[in-house]
């Protein structure tokens, strides 16, 4: 499941958005895989199939902007992008402003 990081930019998208169908999608996702690409990472979110799309101001976007990562495992900074494909959340990617995001990244600070 999603780790501690990945935990709060999502929880950190919630609170910015404020969508009732964003929020539920995130509550229910019910699989990740990820796969490191050693800047950042590429979180694949699967969803139940009966999940309502996006609505209301979301109904039309194709990705949101997430927080930036401040993290002595991360050079330069990160950044994070929750992208949406039909409606729905579909993957999070998390990237380095420089050339390392480390695997574990244990402290952090979203901003």
């Amino acid at each position: 499941m999603l780790n501690n990081l990945e935990f709060a930019i999502l929880e950190w998208i919630k609170s910015k958005y404020q969508n009732e169908s964003l929020s539920n999608q995130i509550d229910s996702i019910s699989k990740i895989e990820r796969e490191y690409t050693g800047v950042g990472f590429f979180i694949s979110i699967l969803l139940p199939e009966t999940i309502t799309t996006l609505n209301n101001d979301l109904a039309d976007q194709t990705f949101l902007n997430g927080p930036s990562i401040r993290s002595s495992g991360i050079e330069f900074d990160g950044c994070s992008i929750l992208f949406i494909v039909d409606g729905k959340i579909s993957t999070l990617e998390l990237a380095a402003n420089g050339s390392f995001f480390e695997r574990e990244i244990e402290e952090f600070k979203l901003f």
